[in-house]
């Protein structure tokens, strides 16, 4: 928003103001992740272009088939556009990987994050995602797309990963690198947790 101010309008200055959040986490969501099953990824969003979840499913496809048999997918969401959807049905029958979930209540969505080594936020365009607030809080380690906001805190391989909007290939890449070392995310996602204490 500021940015569009600044390019459409008068010279205008501001603070960005940030979300606030309650701390639901329990001080340590890492202890006792068993890394030797599959390594679990989530992503939350209403299923429509703008949260990407097709630049996930392309990822998923480009992964080799031993990759995606060392992991599991779940995606999470309302549905918006039912293209959107069809296509997550049409790769859910083909890999039994990705597991799609309708949406529920806070409360179960919240005991998913403990559950997984990451959280992807494949989107578009995403300004402040509360998923990405919610990761950080759950000490999860976030893989995003350049053009979302959370993506500013995180510094690429130190306590996250960040690709080029829409570039399924090196978010394929990333996905192997996380699969291959789990532990390893999983200390990043110890890291990532400051965001979350200075700034929400």
């Amino acid at each position: 928003s500021q940015r569009l101010l600044l390019q459409f309008g008068k010279q205008y200055s501001s603070e960005i103001l940030r979300c606030a959040m309650k701390d639901m986490a329990v001080s340590d969501t890492t202890q006792d992740l068993n890394t030797c099953d599959k390594v679990i990824f989530l992503t939350i969003g209403s299923i429509e272009k703008r949260k990407a979840q097709d630049v996930l499913l392309r990822a998923v496809d480009n992964l080799p088939s031993d990759y995606r048999e060392r992991a599991q997918f779940i995606i999470v969401g309302n549905v918006l556009q039912k293209d959107m959807m069809q296509m997550i049905l049409e790769y859910e029958r083909k890999y039994p990987c990705i597991n799609y979930r309708k949406v529920m209540p806070r409360e179960e969505i919240l005991k998913l994050y403990p559950q997984s080594v990451c959280v992807i936020i494949p989107s578009r365009d995403e300004p402040t995602p509360m998923i990405g607030v919610e990761s950080v809080m759950f000490s999860r380690t976030i893989i995003c797309s350049d053009n979302t906001g959370i993506g500013e805190f995180i510094e690429d391989h130190k306590d996250g990963f960040i690709f080029p909007n829409e570039d399924y290939k090196k978010l394929a890449s990333i996905l192997m690198e996380v699969i291959d070392n789990p532990e390893t995310a999983l200390e990043m996602g110890k890291k990532i947790r400051s965001v979350y204490d200075k700034k929400y």
